[in-house]
C-alpha cells in the first residue's frame, strides 16, 4: 500500500459509501480478488438504471481515479444532488465551537469534587491536557448524562 493521501482518499471512500447507500450494493465487485482489483484500478462500476443523473454525476466526481482531479469535500458539499431540497440552506463545513473555558457551574462542581479553583483555571488557560481539563470538559452541560446526574443528586438532597 501507499501512504494515506488525506482528503482525496476520504472523498473516494465517501463515494464508495454513497454508491452503496443509494444502490444497495458495492460499486466494485468481481468473481475473484484479481478481478475486483482490476475494476477498482480501472474505475469501472455499473450505474443502476434507477440512479438519478445528478447522483451519477456526483459519484463520477467522487470516484475519479486521479486524486488530483477528484472533487474536494467542499465541492461535494456544494453539489446539486447533495443540496436537493435544501437550496436555500446548502451544506457547509462543520466548525468546532470555541469551548467555554470559564464556566462557573462546572468549576464549582469541580471544587466540590476536591479540585482547587486556581489549578482548574491554570489548567484551562494553559490548555493542559491533564486530569483537570479532562474533568472540566466531561462536565460539559451538553452531556445529558451530567445534567441528569446533577438533577438526580439535587433531588436526592431535597428528600
Amino acid at each position: 500500500g501507499r501512504k494515506y493521501d488525506g482528503p482525496e482518499v476520504d472523498v473516494w471512500s465517501l463515494g464508495v459509501i454513497l454508491y452503496t447507500l443509494v444502490s444497495g450494493s458495492l460499486p466494485f465487485d468481481g468473481e475473484n480478488l484479481r478481478e475486483l482489483r482490476e475494476r477498482v484500478l480501472t474505475g469501472k462500476y455499473r450505474v443502476p438504471f434507477y440512479m438519478s443523473t445528478d447522483c451519477e454525476a456526483l459519484l463520477r466526481k467522487m470516484l475519479h481515479l486521479n486524486p488530483q482531479k477528484r472533487h474536494s469535500l467542499e465541492s461535494v458539499m456544494k453539489d446539486k444532488w447533495m443540496n436537493t431540497g435544501y437550496e436555500n440552506d446548502p451544506l457547509t463545513p462543520y466548525v468546532e465551537p470555541t469551548p467555554n473555558l470559564e464556566d462557573p457551574r462546572r468549576i464549582e462542581i469541580m471544587v466540590k469534587l476536591g479540585f482547587k479553583r486556581q489549578d482548574i483555571i491554570e489548567s484551562l488557560r494553559s490548555e493542559s491536557f491533564d486530569a483537570i481539563a479532562a474533568t472540566y470538559f466531561l462536565l460539559d452541560p451538553r452531556n445529558s448524562r451530567v445534567e441528569s446526574d446533577s438533577n438526580r443528586s439535587s433531588e436526592t438532597s431535597l428528600r
